[in-house]
């Protein structure tokens, strides 16, 4: 029995986690990405994982607000990988009693959700992370919270959080934040790379601000010091950002356009200087779509703490294509997959497909990222 289509499937377990009859487990594939394993003689064929899985279900919650924003709080906004929007809806539902579920890592950088309800823990889940999470058990744990009239922020990609929305239903205890996205990495990229090149690997940034936020960086901190490397050179982020190694349904996403069931959705604010240049001071800005009146309500509750300009969709959708466009599959990719099948070494895999960027292309986009810091400049200067 097929749940969805096989390259459909976005690995994100709702339909495990609704079996009565535990006949679903999830089980990483060849290619490292989590997957619906059926038990036939535990099946009753209920229907029940067919009809909560969000591919057969797309639920749209079309734009009602759109904002260009950004923390006032100068060291959140540079712990974070845009403007620090995260961190601040975040804290506010602790606050009030709340509790925070979104991608953490585990001992081992394993990329997992996991909940908050303090601000220690709050920051752990900061950043970006460029793996495809383990949800695990979360759903059954929402719920619980849910019934206990505890309001739950769920933090993930636009399929875990259409997953989210299925299981527990569009409730006033539940508030889904989703965002842009390029697509999930599978794990054991990020597993070869932590494993063979970082053995003593402590905690990892995906997009450190050491060098702006339009020239993010790895960072990978480990016992007696720390790696980083700009996404023009990373091996890891290049082939990340060239699509080598995405699930195969983020080629063919289904929450693209206006098929999201978020509450808010939130993205970079790539190329703010021609928008609003007195906003561009490379050190991020958030795209933040209001898609709900609870999405209303917690967003203006935190808005005191933002610099804000109100925008529009069809700007969002020309400095973030990835609204509607699903990334492309690279030619190279069953290549690429056939060296991660084989146990290759990670450095053996980069040296073909993790080539860093070549130096006057990098030289170009530095050029630019400068242009447009001096652009915000001379605009402030001519308010002042």
């Amino acid at each position: 029995m097929d749940i969805c289509k096989y390259e459909l499937c976005s690995g994100c377990g709702v339909c495990s986690a609704v079996c009565p009859h535990g006949a679903i487990a999830m089980k990483a594939d060849e290619e490292g990405f989590l997957r619906p394993e059926i038990y036939e003689d535990h099946c009753i064929n209920c229907g029940l994982c067919t009809k909560e899985c969000p591919v057969n279900t797309i639920l749209k919650k079309a734009p009602e607000e759109v904002y260009a924003a950004y923390s006032k709080n100068a060291e959140v906004r540079k712990s974070s990988s845009s403007g620090g929007i995260f961190y601040s809806i975040a804290r506010a539902v602790i606050e009030n009693g709340g509790v925070v579920c979104g991608a953490g890592f585990s001992c081992e950088l394993r990329v997992v959700h996991k909940f908050a309800d303090d601000e220690e823990t709050l920051r752990t889940l900061m950043g970006s992370k460029y793996v495809q999470s383990d949800i695990g058990e979360v759903y059954g744990k929402i719920r619980e919270y849910k019934k206990a009239k505890r309001t739950v922020l769920f933090v993930g990609t636009p399929c875990q959080c259409a997953a989210v929305r299925n299981y527990v239903g569009d409730c006033e205890e539940v508030i889904c934040v989703d965002f842009i996205c390029h697509g999930v990495p599978t794990p054991l990229l990020w597993k070869k790379y932590v494993s063979e090149e970082f053995p003593d690997a402590t905690w990892a940034s995906f997009r450190d601000k050491k060098r702006g936020w339009e020239e993010f960086s790895m960072r990978i901190d480990k016992s007696g010091g720390s790696y980083s490397c700009s996404q023009y050179k990373d091996p890891y982020l290049r082939m990340f950002l060239k699509n080598y190694a995405l699930r195969p349904s983020c080629y063919k996403c289904s929450w693209k356009g206006d098929n999201y069931s978020s509450d808010i959705t939130l993205a970079d604010f790539w190329e703010i200087s021609k928008y609003y240049p007195e906003m561009n001071d490379d050190k991020g800005v958030s795209v933040v779509i209001i898609r709900s009146e609870k999405g209303r309500g917690l967003f203006e509750s935190v808005k005191g703490n933002l610099v804000c300009k109100k925008s529009d969709m069809d700007t969002v959708k020309r400095v973030n294509p990835a609204y509607v466009k699903s990334s492309g599959m690279a030619p190279e990719r069953a290549l690429f997959f056939r060296k991660i099948k084989d146990n290759e070494s990670f450095r053996s895999i980069s040296k073909v497909f993790g080539k860093q960027m070549p130096a006057r292309q990098i030289f170009y986009l530095k050029s630019k990222t400068i242009a447009k810091k001096l652009i915000c400049k001379v605009y402030k200067l001519k308010k002042q």
